[in-house]
């Protein structure tokens, strides 16, 4: 019997082998798996979809091609829009991308993503590591806009952050950014030691060849040219390993300034023509550091006495520093072409799935269809005959409607007629009454008449009676005596 949770099962396995090779600094291995796993997933898990996603973007931003970095982000941002995701996770993805335009050098639109994601931890009370990192990166920004003292106000608060949650990645981290705040070169070796240190204790082996790389810049501005060397190199060899070109060019630009102050022109020119190739092809920082490079050739080529191609430089230097500047101006304009690309690309990732599941739409959608025309055939057949029994019910109403007001209207002619019958036999009746009284008053004499005329008849008639009496009651007792 077939598992019906077998896709699942193998979306995750291909998402932690993907996760394996990340760490493993085998980016293009990682993605591979990452579209693999991405493509098993349903479309209705908006929030699955978007988790993997996101590590497709954040492996693409170790990779340093931040186009398509910021175009992956903006798609998780678009799937956790659908979805209920978890504050931390929102919170998480606004830092991301935050960073990302930072490192494009537009940092207008990565403070204001930034500042969404403090807002959002600080709202939920999540005191995470991820929490801590937003004073480090706010403070960058503060860094790269030249205020200093506002960056220095979030190092502290960071310090103070991991301090007070017992988080000594955070306290590290601060520790090696408040490097800056220091006006003394040997407080800033100082300090510079301490992180690494820290970083080392913590196992985190990215931290601790970014503090070699700082390490280095302490002892050169301490004079010790040899030391700064020896952890210059160790920090370049750990960017070579990993292939992270923004911190590779920074090195090699540092490791020419040495050897140009070593009288080396030499070798350092052929570490800076190694990091302008690197940096041009480089999408993080690519202005900053490229700034650096062409200050470097133009400090070497001034040294060799070659002042035409010095000034050439001097003017690259100022024209990838304007840019730089220009950039984070921009942002209003390559967020409507971010949004223009992002919606291009979703619909050629939709064409492509749609391809591949073709087969299998198309006989889904005929599936489907036959389906809605045996519903919709059902219900225009039943609202057929629905309709046509209302009209049946509705004729016969009318009809019986009509025939009712005909009987009413009958009767109550009817009724009328008999009404005026009525009235007319008792106008007749009462004609006939007040004629015969009339008649009755002319033939009948009064009382008075009829007393005058009996009185004397009544008068005989009376003794007539007695003397019936009388002679009746003689004869009577005549009787009894005999």
């Amino acid at each position: 019997m077939k598992d019906k949770n077998l896709p699942e099962k193998k979306c995750e396995l291909l998402t932690e082998l993907g996760t394996e090779f990340y760490y493993e600094s085998e980016f293009d291995s990682a993605l591979v798996y990452y579209s693999s796993a991405l493509k098993l997933v349903p479309n209705s898990d908006k929030e699955k979809k978007g988790d993997i996603t996101l590590k497709i973007a954040r492996t693409y931003n170790y990779m340093e091609e931040l186009e398509e970095c910021i175009y992956y982000y903006q798609l998780v941002k678009r799937l956790y829009s659908q979805s209920q995701v978890k504050p931390e996770k929102q919170a998480g993805l606004y830092k991301d991308l935050g960073r990302a335009y930072y490192e494009m050098a537009q940092y207008d639109t990565a403070m204001t993503y930034y500042m969404q994601a403090k807002e959002i931890y600080e709202k939920n009370n999540i005191n995470s590591h991820e929490h801590g990192v937003m004073f480090h990166y706010i403070g960058s920004v503060f860094k790269r806009q030249n205020k200093m003292d506002k960056a220095c106000e979030y190092y502290q608060m960071e310090i103070e952050f991991g301090t007070k949650y017992n988080l000594p990645q955070i306290i590290a981290e601060g520790t090696y950014l408040q490097v800056l705040c220091f006006d003394e070169d040997t407080a800033r070796l100082r300090e510079d030691l301490k992180a690494l240190h820290m970083f080392e204790a913590l196992g985190d082996e990215r931290m601790v060849a970014m503090m070699y790389h700082n390490v280095s810049l302490s002892f050169q501005e301490c004079g010790m040219p040899d030391s700064s060397l020896f952890y210059l190199q160790k920090s370049i060899d750990y960017d070579r390993k990993t292939g992270s070109k923004s911190s590779l060019t920074l090195g090699l630009s540092n490791m020419a300034n040495l050897l140009i102050g070593m009288k080396k022109y030499a070798d350092a020119e052929k570490l800076l023509l190694e990091a302008e190739e690197i940096g041009l092809q480089s999408e993080s920082k690519k202005y900053l550091q490229l700034e650096r490079v062409y200050e470097e050739f133009s400090r070497l080529k001034y040294l060799q006495r070659n002042f035409e191609d010095a000034y050439d430089f001097l003017q690259l230097k100022y024209a990838y520093r304007d840019s730089a500047m220009d950039q984070d101006h921009q942002d209003a304009i390559h967020e409507m072409e971010l949004a223009y690309e992002t919606e291009k690309k979703e619909a050629e990732i939709a064409k492509l799935e749609l391809s591949n599941k073709q087969e299998q739409y198309e006989k889904e959608m005929a599936e489907a269809e036959a389906a809605r025309q045996s519903f919709n055939n059902k219900i225009y057949l039943t609202g057929g005959f629905l309709v046509l029994g209302l009209l049946v019910f509705a004729l016969y109403k009318w009809r019986e409607s009509k025939k009712q007001q005909a009987i009413i209207s009958a009767q109550k002619m009817q009724v009328e007629l008999q009404k005026e019958l009525i009235e007319e036999k008792n106008k007749d009746i009462t004609d006939s009454m007040i004629y015969a009284s009339s008649i009755q008053q002319a033939i009948i004499t009064s009382e008075d008449t009829l007393a005058s005329m009996f009185k004397d008849f009544l008068s005989i008639i009376n003794r007539v009676i007695l003397f019936q009496v009388i002679f009746t009651g003689h004869i009577i007792r005549k009787t009894e005596k005999n």
